[in-house]
């Protein structure tokens, strides 16, 4: 999506009506090819004049099928039926290819976007109007909710308190579909169905949301990273920043300062969140019971690397740590019984030692 992927040819804007010419021819060619209704375009503003690219979304159902039945790619079949280059970009889920206007040597970048077949609908509702999500998330769903926004509904963070240290529990799936996310933030969903007339009309939905708040706006583009030097580089994106700069000063609704409709919503997962408590105090005890100097006190191993081999042989992982079989069954060991585990696993570690390890020059202090 952008109309950037392929700098060696002459890839070009097109106006709106060569846009519809195309894009209808292209439609029916392949939903012919692959036998599906399954295939659209992205919506768009109903007063865009410039198009930089053709947004496509396919489902991958369709394509496995495809390859299995004719035995080569749809994009492959594609390129041969169209005389297409055969250049090709896969970013990111999406392939684009570069479809030459006929009569000119010049090229218009169409992208294909697969998904599941179950998540048609809603992801063609989720990526319409460009970076619309990305306004909402940035500037609304996690300044005031700390929460994000997907094709799928909407997650809020949950958080503890504990020995005066405030820790991420994980994340709660509060909503469950996209029209319901937009209504709970407040969105009149009636107005983003009827679409938007450009850029600058949705520019104003999001910046009359109630929650919009031009503090948190700011606060959110002074961030200073990667990602953010990425997104300066797209023109919807600054182009929304100056729009919001030009306008006034807007304070945004506090959650819960009216009706207390968070909380309202939250009530409802509390099954979630208890078990995301459950599990955090799951890991505490297992950390506490299971680490490198409980171990060390009673196999006794000198060199600190070597004890860590050793750790890991029994397949634990401190970065993927979750509540699993092996953490549960850690934690249920009385202090004798993880003892004679610990004695137990580290004889069979000695007699039969990781192939990795056999090569370490520490081998010969575990033998």
């Amino acid at each position: 999506m952008g109309g950037n992927a392929f700098k060696d040819l002459n890839v070009v804007s097109i106006e709106r009506h060569l846009f519809e010419e195309i894009s209808v021819s292209l439609i029916r060619d392949v939903r012919k090819i692959l036998k599906s209704e399954y295939v659209k375009v992205l919506p768009y503003y109903k007063n865009k004049k410039v198009f930089g690219d053709i947004d496509i979304m396919i489902t991958r159902e369709d394509l496995d099928f495809f390859e299995r039945k004719n035995g080569c790619s749809f994009f492959d079949h594609l390129t041969d039926k169209y005389n297409l280059s055969s250049v090709r970009n896969d970013n990111d889920n999406i392939i684009s290819i570069p479809l030459k206007i006929a009569g000119k040597n010049e090229y218009v970048q169409v992208d294909f976007m697969p998904h599941e077949k179950s998540e048609f609908t809603k992801k063609m509702k989720f990526y319409a109007f460009n970076d619309f999500h990305l306004f909402v998330n940035k500037f609304i769903a996690e300044p005031v909710f700390d929460g994000h926004v997907s094709y799928d509904g909407f997650k809020t963070k949950s958080y503890i308190d504990d020995d005066g240290k405030n820790y991420f529990l994980g994340e709660i799936q509060t909503i469950d579909k996209f029209d319901e996310t937009l209504s709970f933030l407040k969105f009149d969903i009636e107005r983003f169905k009827k679409g938007f007339d450009d850029v600058e009309d949705i520019f104003m939905y999001v910046y009359s949301n109630p929650y919009f708040s031009t503090d948190n706006f700011e606060k959110a583009v002074q961030v200073q990273n990667n990602v953010e030097r990425e997104r300066l580089k797209r023109k919807g994106y600054v182009s929304f920043i100056n729009f919001i700069r030009s306008m006034p000063h807007k304070k945004g609704k506090i959650v819960g300062s009216e009706s207390g409709d968070i909380v309202n919503h939250f009530s409802q997962l509390r099954s979630q969140r208890d078990k995301l408590v459950d599990d955090f105090y799951t890991i505490k005890t297992f950390k506490e019971r299971f680490n490198g100097i409980n171990i060390n006190k009673i196999v006794k191993i000198e060199d600190s690397k070597v004890l860590g081999v050793f750790i890991k042989s029994l397949g634990f992982d401190h970065r993927k740590l979750k509540v699993d079989d092996f953490v549960l069954s850690i934690v249920a060991m009385n202090d004798r019984e993880f003892e004679n585990f610990v004695f137990k696993e580290y004889s069979d570690f000695k007699e039969s030692p990781v192939q990795s390890f056999k090569k370490s020059k520490k081998y010969h202090k575990v033998i």
